[in-house]
């Protein structure tokens, strides 16, 4: 199986190993099957943000510090863009003109009405077997004839999405 093994601190080089990953998967070569990346990184917080265990860090605040400022994947990378752009007051406008951005996503998301709670499964897995099994029970029931195997747990589970999405 292909793969690769990055600094996964290094924006630069996970990119790289990202894009050659695509172009392997697009190539369409079975024979090679998927690529695994695996990007070494330095994890700054703990598993889950904003869990509190009890005594103290594993790791010491001293060397999570020394990871934030020497190793920080942001930190890094903001080097070498401010030596490939016009330095430092190119970069804060980039930054300016990104804050901004974001900022109006945030309130065009906020602004935007809740989802159905019918549309909380939509897009989230395709499963092609379950699709032509609701498309097959479709037709049939159309056509008047019973849905395909009607004990079947996949038909059924596949109707009742089908009928709660419709």
């Amino acid at each position: 199986m292909p793969h690769a093994t990055v600094d996964g601190q290094d924006v630069r080089a996970a990119h790289e190993a990202t894009v050659e990953a695509v172009a392997l998967a697009r190539r369409g070569d079975v024979q090679d099957g998927p690529t695994l990346t695996e990007a070494r990184t330095y994890r700054f917080d703990e598993h889950n943000v904003g869990l509190i265990v009890p005594g103290e860090p594993y790791r010491p605040l001293t060397e999570i510090e020394q990871y934030r400022q020497r190793r920080d994947p942001l930190v890094l990378f903001r080097a070498v863009l401010k030596e490939q752009t016009a330095g430092e007051e190119a970069l804060q406008e980039l930054e300016r003109e990104v804050a901004k951005e974001v900022e109006e996503a945030v309130v065009f998301a906020r602004a935007a009405p809740l989802p159905e709670l019918a549309a909380l499964y939509e897009n989230l897995y395709s499963n092609p077997i379950i699709e032509r099994l609701i498309k097959n029970a479709m037709l049939r029931t159309k056509k008047g004839a019973a849905p395909i195997a009607p004990h079947s747990p996949a038909v059924w589970v596949a109707m009742r999405l089908f009928c709660a999405n419709s």
